[in-house]
């Protein structure tokens, strides 16, 4: 457990990279929530279009970053 902040500070970085990234493309990064502290395994890209997450979906996973959409939040789900 010692590791812990380390490895998060790691995964920080790495999460800001790629909000910096999809950023300079227009693409919209979702962050965690104001006043929450994520352990940034998940997370989000909010495209305009079905046909934009297509074309994203398609150019990460040919790139070796496999990447999914969201069918449906956990949020929505029954209990």
């Amino acid at each position: 457990m010692e590791r812990l902040p380390e490895m998060l500070g790691i995964k920080a970085g790495i999460a800001a990279r790629y909000a910096a990234v999809l950023a300079a493309i227009g693409w919209d990064y979702i962050p965690a929530p104001a006043g929450t502290v994520s352990n940034l395994w998940l997370n989000a890209v909010r495209l305009a279009s079905p046909a934009e997450r297509e074309a994203f979906l398609r150019l990460t996973n040919a790139q070796g970053l496999m990447t999914r959409p969201i069918w449906r939040l956990m949020s929505g789900l029954p209990m």
